[in-house]
């Protein structure tokens, strides 16, 4: 409110999305949480590292809104945009944007939902690192920070839904790099007896 009275509209925009990642973060919830909270959660991240930059990283959606209901571990795709944006965006510092794209496919009962970035990409050698660490077969080193965020959204995925489920990565020299999470899509007992009821 201060910040308001003085006309510090930029400090109190950027307090209110600290305040918002907060009260999300702290929010003990039992099970999942539905993917238009995630996607909040997200767009609220994005806000804050924008004022740090002097270029705006964008977020692109593209996500169908039957998939807004779907249930995900909570704080699973904020780790993967902020690698979007630490070896994606900011490499490139200039403006530029991350896609978040929805798929579902019903005949498998899964939903996907890919994280793209237009930044520098990795080379095969890197990409096979990255996915032996995100596997668990290459120990991860926390003075990099390169794969810790992703092996432990991966650990998650698996553990409160199956093997099966989880993270793939894509990525080319020069072409960006696109993080898959691939999660159980689920019909909706109540939206199906309110469609027959209809």
């Amino acid at each position: 409110m201060m910040a308001e009275i003085d006309e510090e509209y930029e400090i109190a925009d950027a307090l209110t999305h600290l305040g918002k990642l907060l009260r999300y973060g702290m929010k003990l919830e039992r099970g999942g949480v539905p993917l238009a909270q995630e996607l909040e959660y997200v767009e609220n991240y994005l806000a804050l590292m924008n004022l740090r930059f002097d270029y705006v990283i964008s977020l692109r959606l593209d996500i169908p809104d039957e998939l807004l209901t779907q249930e995900l571990p909570k704080i699973s795709l904020q780790p993967l945009v902020e690698n979007a944006v630490v070896h994606g965006a900011s490499v490139l510092e200039a403006d530029s944007s991350i896609l978040l794209r929805g798929r579902i496919d019903r005949e498998n009962g899964v939903y996907t939902i890919a994280v793209v970035d237009e930044g520098r990409g990795l080379d095969a050698e890197g990409l096979a690192r990255l996915n032996r660490q995100i596997s668990g077969e290459e120990r991860t080193r926390s003075s990099s920070g390169n794969g810790i965020g992703l092996k432990n959204v991966q650990d998650r995925i698996q553990m409160n839904y199956g093997k099966q489920y989880g993270l793939s990565v894509f990525s080319q020299p020069g072409a960006g790099t696109t993080v898959t999470v691939r999660l159980p899509y689920r019909e909706k007992a109540d939206d199906l007896q309110k469609g027959s009821s209809e």
